[in-house]
């Protein structure tokens, strides 16, 4: 069932605390396709580190599991013991007071994940031309459909 956010009355920060967001099932089928083909996956999200908590308990109710553990290899992580469930290895949010553009934030949590070793971008897929531009780039990139805002 689709969400309407009244910003008057819910505001964003309230909406994603309340860690509702349901997952978009394409989306989620293919992080799965990613991760049984042992891909590792990393999160790049405008949200506040404050919402770290609710924005890991959501993905985890939708489908998208917990963090990873930590393991050697070629892989940055792995599903953790006894999960049934993929793992994301990685889940970047806004420090307090990063007031960038996405266009620059993004690009840089890329530049640091990449720094950390053990991954190499294969493909970038987002809502946002901010999600897919940058000096770290891919071989491939995937632009949604995001019929309700632009990001800058």
């Amino acid at each position: 069932m689709p969400q309407i956010m009244d910003p008057v009355t819910w505001s964003w920060d309230k909406w994603v605390a309340a860690a509702a967001a349901p997952a978009l099932q394409p989306s989620l089928r293919f992080y799965n396709a990613l991760c049984d083909a042992g891909y590792s996956v990393a999160f790049i999200t405008g949200r506040k580190e404050s919402s770290r908590n609710s924005t890991m308990h959501n993905l985890e109710i939708e489908g998208y599991g917990k963090p990873c553990v930590p393991g050697p290899g070629p892989y940055y992580g792995v599903r953790p013991a006894g999960s049934s469930m993929c793992c994301y290895s990685a889940l970047y949010l806004r420090e307090a007071g990063d007031t960038s553009l996405a266009s620059v934030y993004k690009p840089g949590a890329r530049t640091d994940l990449l720094k950390r070793g053990n991954m190499t971008l294969v493909a970038l897929v987002g809502d946002q031309f901010s999600d897919l531009n940058g000096e770290e780039s891919a071989p491939y990139a995937f632009k949604l459909p995001n019929p309700f805002y632009y990001i800058l």
